[in-house]
């Protein structure tokens, strides 16, 4: 019964430890970066670029997972009007998303902050995803109710 919360409660822990990744990922391009000066004049530029398109890379994976599982989480029960539903209000988050981070510059989702929040943009995505799998959560709770 509770291994259907492992997935977005597995997603929801990754998005949680990422910062760890990125601080690995640092390290390891500053000592791959330190043999060549030209490169380490341009650290900053990389590891803004490299992390950019790795969040954006993430997220969209993780929407795309997150809209597909609606409707194992609702093919149980055979709420195919309840799948649909959360599948459209995903949809609804995903697509205005996908345009705001595709008009990003390609070292921005990383590099800067927002003018209003003071997050990056790569911060930003990883709440909505946060959000995402709280409403999976609640999908399934949900979809157990409706389980005959």
């Amino acid at each position: 019964m509770y291994m259907k919360y492992l997935p977005p409660l597995l997603s929801i822990y990754l998005i949680l430890v990422s910062g760890s990744a990125k601080g690995y990922f640092r390290n390891r391009l500053t000592a791959f970066l330190a043999a060549d000066e030209f490169l380490k004049q341009r650290e900053t530029l990389i590891r803004s670029v490299a992390l950019d398109w790795s969040s954006r890379l993430g997220f969209f994976n993780a929407m795309f997972t997150a809209m597909v599982s609606v409707f194992s989480i609702y093919s149980e029960s055979k709420s195919y009007e309840w799948a649909v539903g959360t599948f459209l209000v995903l949809l609804l988050v995903f697509i205005p998303t996908f345009w705001w981070i595709m008009g990003q510059e390609p070292d921005e989702i990383a590099a800067r902050k927002m003018a209003r929040i003071n997050i990056s943009p790569a911060r930003f995505c990883s709440l909505i995803l946060v959000v995402i799998n709280l409403i999976l959560i609640g999908a399934i709770a949900g979809a157990h109710r409706l389980t005959p």
